[in-house]
């Protein structure tokens, strides 16, 4: 600001103004001093850049995308350009054009990978490259494989999160999504298998948990699957669908008492908690409790699901 006071043209302090008020969430300001450079040279196309993710987060997608355009109208070999624009395309359900846009990045990221870089244009991209960084192409083919799982092309997604953990093995989102996709190819072992790769990883990986976990349900594995809910519920005490499946678990291991805690549990965190009403329902049904039945019942028929109560109706327990 004092660079600013003393020389109004400084483009680099109006940049570097702008990286700072992008950091500290000051929207409003970034966006006029990112235009302010535009202003002093209409052909910097990082200002564009920084600019557009400034609109994005402001949820101003028309002024992004726009942006975006422009950057990569003045400089076609501008990968993060195509990476950013990509993002925003899966954000707003376009996925064949964020496909097509994280392709155009990778292609580009893996020319200029071959390409000799020297010091200067090594500073220039630090100083110049904006508050959100240079993604590396690894982080792109896990965005892409993202889009293609939104598309249900799973086999195109897990081929993407290889290459990914091909060029980084400790990369703990590419196992854990290419965990994910294995699941719905069906493939518990593989998946299971990237589950507990990204957990070792990274030991706080909470989706990681409560996906491995559901594995291990389907597979009847209860007291594993218990573990994993577990887990999760440790690193996110309001998980509520980690309680519920946990309380299934507990179910089918005939554990009524630990099943209705965490029934109850998943209710106390979502009040609409439709089958956790329904399932502790049954339980005191079993359990000879028809008026707490009764009353979930009804409560889960009110939400929308009256199977509990016409059965029960149907038996003539309600009270």
């Amino acid at each position: 600001t004092k660079t600013i006071q003393l020389s109004p043209d400084s483009f680099n302090a109006y940049y570097h103004r702008g990286l700072l008020y992008g950091i500290t969430k000051d929207y409003s300001s970034a966006i006029k001093d990112y235009t302010r450079t535009i202003e002093l040279d209409s052909n910097f196309s990082n200002s564009y850049v920084n600019r557009g993710n400034i609109y994005c987060q402001l949820q101003d997608y028309n002024a992004s995308i726009k942006d975006y355009n422009k950057a990569i109208e003045l400089k076609p070999n501008f990968a993060n350009a195509y990476y950013a624009r990509g993002l925003l395309n899966a954000d707003l359900n376009n996925y064949s054009l964020a496909i097509k846009d994280y392709t155009k990045a990778i292609e580009i990221k893996t020319i200029q990978s071959d390409e000799y870089i020297n010091s200067s244009q090594i500073l220039k991209e630090f100083f110049m490259l904006g508050y959100k960084k240079s993604e590396g192409i690894k982080d792109i083919y896990i965005a892409r494989g993202a889009s293609y799982s939104q598309i249900k092309d799973y086999s195109s997604a897990i081929k993407d999160y290889t290459k990914a953990i091909e060029l980084d093995s400790n990369n703990a989102k590419a196992y854990y999504h290419r965990g994910l996709a294995y699941t719905y190819l069906d493939d518990a072992q593989n998946s299971i298998k990237d589950f507990t790769k990204a957990i070792e990883l990274d030991p706080d990986y909470l989706d990681a948990y409560y996906y491995r976990g559901n594995l291990y349900y389907s597979l009847k594995d209860y007291s594993s699957a218990i573990r994993d809910y577990t887990k999760a519920i440790k690193i996110d005490t309001n998980y509520s669908s980690a309680y519920y499946n946990r309380g299934l678990s507990y179910r089918n291991l005939n554990d009524y008492l630990s099943a209705i805690q965490d029934y109850t549990k998943a209710i106390a965190i979502d009040p609409n908690y439709t089958l956790a009403y329904n399932n502790r329902g049954g339980l005191y049904v079993i359990q000879g409790k028809f008026k707490l039945a009764t009353k979930d019942a009804r409560k889960a028929c009110s939400l929308g699901n009256c199977s509990l109560l016409k059965i029960m109706a149907e038996n003539k327990l309600l009270r």
